[in-house]
């Protein structure tokens, strides 16, 4: 869905996701590092397309980076690249 409404408003997808997530600094940080490290919005090979999501639970920041094509007629995962940020352990022992 929110990638439909960055291409509605003509903008990438990091960069929309970004614009709200102004008071989530770690989301914001972690959506940065996926990005920045699967090589977001650089040219990919023919045939290759990128998907990125960010998601908060448990006060844990996740944003994965998920690269696919389509091999006879099916979806096959390339690569995924995902940043956390799990905050404080509850037991570091």
């Amino acid at each position: 869905m929110i990638d439909e409404l960055a291409a509605a408003a003509g903008r990438d997808p990091v960069t929309f996701r970004l614009s709200l997530l102004g008071k989530k600094p770690r989301a914001a940080a972690v959506l940065k590092l996926a990005a920045d490290k699967a090589g977001w919005g650089k040219t990919r090979r023919s045939g290759v397309a990128q998907g990125i999501a960010v998601h908060e639970s448990f006060d844990t920041f996740v944003a994965q980076v998920a690269e696919v094509s389509m091999r006879n007629g099916k979806v096959k995962v390339e690569r995924v690249v995902c940043a956390v940020d799990c905050g404080v352990p509850v037991n570091p022992t």
